[in-house]
């Protein structure tokens, strides 16, 4: 996850360095119109103030890299003023070709908190076996034993604390509720364990969800961005060619530069996204659900 984010960082402080680059070419561009009489000198302040500004991003970007450097050089348990991350390239992730539209349930099923939900489950479940199991009498059976005056409703009630039989063996059964408050509270525990796991289940069932919704808006953003900076990329260069020719105010490119310059940063950011939320929808599965996983 670190690695997206530190690949996405990078990029988008690359892309804002061409901003800033073009920036300073406007401004030249707008210095030399000046000396030839054909740019007001409040150009070149309008030039400078988009330089000023694009400049301005830059530290904030910066600010996100080192922490993202740090929490990763923190994760392979090494110091940040001595470790070097390696050079992440956010062109070389490659993202899933095929997002699923749904993810069969039996694949979560191997998530570790379901796992040990349900282990638990089975154990607490089994304790109920085991409690009942000890409510059956443990006596000594004799020939005595038909002579005594034993009621079955009486052999099963839980307020005896024994028997006298086989001329005066005593062997104790029940011990005054005991028995049965064990088996109520191993009954108790399978239902809040069985609760544990209906909820470990549908929170993952959640996060599945979520992680392929997310997927979902990350694709669609995508898309939609990078006609956007199709767009915007021919309306910078017929500005700056317009201006060039003298068909065109310095304002248009500035303009033009400014959206062009927010649609490339979004583009960016949104590909970033969508491999953090491709790592995600691998985490709450727990399993390789790509296409091509046999």
């Amino acid at each position: 996850m670190q690695a997206f984010k530190i690949a996405t960082l990078r990029a988008q402080i690359a892309a804002l360095d061409e901003v800033i680059a073009d920036d300073r070419r406007t401004i030249e561009m707008t210095r030399r119109a000046e000396q030839a009489g054909g740019a007001a000198p409040s150009a070149i302040s309008g030039g400078q103030g988009q330089l000023a500004k694009d400049e301005a991003q830059r530290p904030a970007l910066e600010r996100d890299l080192a922490a993202a450097l740090h929490q990763l050089a923190l994760l392979v348990g090494q110091p940040p003023a001595t470790w070097t991350a390696p050079d992440f390239d956010l062109a070389a992730f490659k993202p899933v070709t095929a997002i699923p539209v749904v993810v069969p349930s039996s694949l979560v099923r191997n998530r570790p908190d379901i796992l040990a939900a349900e282990a638990t489950l089975h154990a607490d479940t089994a304790r109920i076996g085991v409690a009942t199991a000890n409510l059956y009498p443990d006596i000594k059976l004799s020939a005595g034993l038909t002579q005594q005056a034993i009621e079955p409703g009486n052999l099963f009630r839980y307020s005896s604390s024994g028997w006298s039989l086989a001329g005066g063996l005593t062997a104790p059964i029940f011990h005054g509720g005991t028995l049965k408050a064990n088996k109520r509270a191993a009954e108790a525990e399978a239902k809040a364990s069985l609760a544990r796991y209906q909820g470990t289940v549908l929170r993952a069932f959640v996060q599945v969800a979520d992680a392929l919704t997310s997927l979902e808006q990350d694709e669609r953003a995508i898309a939609a961005l990078g006609r956007s900076e199709q767009s915007q990329t021919s309306n910078l260069r017929d500005a700056r060619k317009a201006y060039e020719l003298g068909g065109g105010p310095l304002i248009q490119v500035i303009d033009a530069q400014r959206e062009f310059n927010r649609a490339r940063q979004q583009t960016l950011a949104a590909q970033g996204r969508r491999l953090s939320d491709t790592v995600d929808l691998f985490t709450a599965t727990a399993a390789n659900w790509r296409p091509d996983n046999p």
